[in-house]
């Protein structure tokens, strides 16, 4: 059976878009298949072990049906690739595994997606920002709900982040001496 685009990204057969993305050779169609939400998980981590850095396994990689241990495994080999990324960004995302990229203490677009991710665990966010960087995952992980409010206080004094402030980029009744406040009475 000739599978376009169209079936791949509506059909609910899981079995259809398991042989999509098993014996298919267009990439546009099974683009659609690792996208959809359908698509099981077993499919999903045949595509990622094939370890390629293209536009369907990053599909798969954020598909919400692919297992948290497939996602481990691409973090594990420490690429800095977008397939990674999305695996980083990836609900599903064990908080070991997004731990593991960031005590690589790298800044690249992978570190930056974990430090992002709402599973990633609080030393984690802790470590990094212990660095006292300012870069971009530094900055994601004090953005970060898990991000425990002594390290984001410590961080915004040693990094300068506190006389960074800059009124023309919030409204004009912000006070940052309110947020400041507020933080010093959650580490007291």
């Amino acid at each position: 059976m000739k599978h376009t685009t169209e079936i791949a990204r509506t059909s609910t057969d899981p079995n259809v878009l398991r042989e999509i993305l098993l014996n298919n050779k267009d990439n546009n169609v099974s683009m659609y298949a690792a996208n959809n939400p359908n698509c099981p998980s077993d499919a999903l981590e045949f595509v990622l072990k094939q370890n390629r850095d293209d536009s369907v396994s990053c599909y798969a990689a954020c598909n919400p049906n692919c297992s948290s241990e497939v996602l481990e495994f691409i973090l594990s080999l420490n690429k800095d690739n977008t397939v990674s990324y999305w695996a980083a960004k990836n609900p599903n995302c064990p908080s070991s595994a997004l731990e593991f990229v960031l005590r690589q203490n790298k800044n690249n677009k992978v570190s930056r997606s974990a430090a992002n991710n709402p599973n990633c665990p609080s030393d984690a966010l802790e470590f990094v920002l212990k660095q006292n960087k300012d870069d971009i995952v530094s900055y994601n992980s004090s953005r970060n709900p898990n991000c425990p409010p002594k390290a984001l206080l410590d961080w915004m004094r040693n990094t300068g982040r506190i006389d960074k402030f800059d009124p023309s980029k919030h409204r004009n009744d912000y006070k940052p001496d309110k947020d400041l406040e507020i933080l010093k009475k959650m580490i007291i």
